[in-house]
């Protein structure tokens, strides 16, 4: 097996490479800057590296920056995908692609399956799920794993900044009605490989709904345990008092029953992956 794992500079791929290092896996990982999504470039450097399997990790993830990017959102999040699974096909190998809960309009106010229909409110979501739609077309066969509020130690996202805030001693003011579930990038890495001959729309993220102030107090609650120096400042507010470019989904917690009965596991649970974070910090 010989993994090409695109979005280098991401949190997810970063880790996945150094996971399959680990695992004696033979891993080749590439950015944007050293190979672009253009067809052309696509197919020559499958047609040389021949890997069995891409692990598509590469997207335009932040939310209020595609509003107003819209052309780049869809170059990377949409055309980028069918274009992988093209060049895929040309010599024969599985895609994996990663997807997001905001395909999702949160309306719903229950988990979400994977045969709910999408109806994303922003363009990153437009684009994500417009992304799964051409992957699919062009290689059926091909496994789409959709994620939410991924975390983990090396990469800028809530998590870290909310416990950089804490650290600093600085108060936060933290949204309590947005509720999804957490995703800690090692157990995501776990799934992306146990799911590598998949096909289809799978959901993973751990288990528990919880909404992003729950996960401040937490972040406090386990740094403190740890001995570490933080705020105590965290307060609540409503979504739609903070001032946002793009709309977010308020629920858009994935169901992961199929992921639980294709496995045979549970995810771990948020709190439980929480310990493991921290104390990397600590």
């Amino acid at each position: 097996m010989k993994l090409w794992i695109v979005g280098n500079k991401g949190l997810l791929a970063s880790h996945l490479y150094k996971k399959c290092r680990a695992l004696g896996i033979e891993a080749v990982s590439t950015s944007r800057e050293e190979l672009d999504i253009a067809y052309d470039d696509l197919m020559s450097f499958v047609e040389k590296q021949r890997p069995s399997h891409i692990v598509n990790c590469a997207a335009f993830t932040h939310v209020d920056r595609a509003e107003a990017q819209r052309e780049e959102a869809f170059f990377v999040n949409a055309l980028g995908p069918e274009r992988i699974g093209k060049a895929a096909r040309s010599v024969g190998a599985k895609v994996v692609h990663i997807s997001t809960d905001y395909v999702f309009s949160g309306d719903k106010k229950a988990p979400y399956l994977e045969t709910d229909v999408p109806d994303p409110k922003g363009v990153y979501g437009q684009t994500k799920w417009e992304g799964e739609r051409r992957l699919l077309e062009v290689m059926p066969e091909a496994c789409v794993i959709r994620t939410s509020w991924v975390y983990g130690k090396g990469g800028e996202n809530f998590f870290s900044r909310c416990l950089g805030f804490l650290q600093a001693n600085r108060e936060l003011a933290v949204v309590d009605d947005q509720m999804s579930r957490v995703t800690y990038v090692s157990d995501l890495v776990e799934a992306i490989l146990a799911l590598i001959e998949a096909q289809g729309i799978f959901h993973f993220a751990n288990e528990g709904v919880v909404s992003r102030f729950a996960v401040a107090q937490e972040l406090r609650r386990m740094a403190l345990l740890c001995k570490m120096n933080v705020s105590n400042s965290i307060r609540p507010i409503l979504l739609q008092d903070v001032q946002t470019a793009a709309p977010r989904p308020l629920y858009s917690a994935l169901d992961t029953g199929k992921w639980e009965c294709w496995s045979g596991q549970k995810p771990r649970s948020w709190q439980e992956t929480f310990q493991e974070y921290i104390h990397e910090y600590s």
